[in-house]
């Protein structure tokens, strides 16, 4: 066998390989595309959209078979597929917008969210709230021990976060009568 016979094989191996690749990879996009434009289908304008740049697309489809059947010139098919794609770009770019839009809110939400967050890991809305008597980090009023440094935790003042150890009435820090709750945990 020559050495050409081999590489018209492989090549032919290859190509063939690659087109019954290619429904897979096409899956793969559209589940991507599709998990995206679910978070989209909300918006009533966001269909409308859609629908517009499946009809310019197959306007432009349309148009380049029509020009390789011979029955558009050249000069009406540039005029035309230059309008076609001002309004595809037109359309890309509104859907690119509302895409952005929704990233900002995801953004918000989560910048929202981490705030809270930290709210309540340091105050733990004012109720048995637990502060490290070693290192200060604020703990879980479940916890029993600091995350940071391993040394057992107690309760804190709900007025001013100092430590406080069970069975102490009132806050040596600011005096405030402790919580029956809190005292005794």
């Amino acid at each position: 066998m020559s050495l050409g016979a081999i590489f018209v094989g492989l090549l032919l191996s290859g190509l063939s390989a690659y087109f019954v690749a290619i429904p897979w990879g096409r899956r793969a996009r559209q589940a991507t595309s599709q998990s995206v434009a679910a978070s989209l289908d909300a918006r009533p304008q966001h269909a409308g959209l859609e629908a517009q740049r499946e009809a310019a697309y197959a306007a432009m489809a349309d148009l380049d078979f029509d020009r390789s059947l011979g029955k558009i010139n050249d000069d009406d098919y540039q005029l035309l597929r230059g309008r076609l794609l001002a309004q595809a770009v037109t359309v890309l770019r509104q859907l690119d917008s509302e895409v952005a839009d929704v990233d900002g809110q995801v953004e918000a939400l989560v910048r929202a969210r981490r705030a809270q967050g930290a709210k309540s890991t340091h105050t733990d809305g004012g109720h048995n709230s637990v502060r490290c008597a070693s290192c200060g980090v604020p703990g879980h009023a479940e916890s029993r021990f600091c995350a940071r440094c391993g040394a057992e935790l107690g309760v804190a003042c709900p007025s001013c976060g100092g430590a406080v150890k069970p069975g102490d009435g009132f806050c040596s820090r600011c005096g405030s009568a402790l919580a029956l709750g809190i005292a005794t945990a």
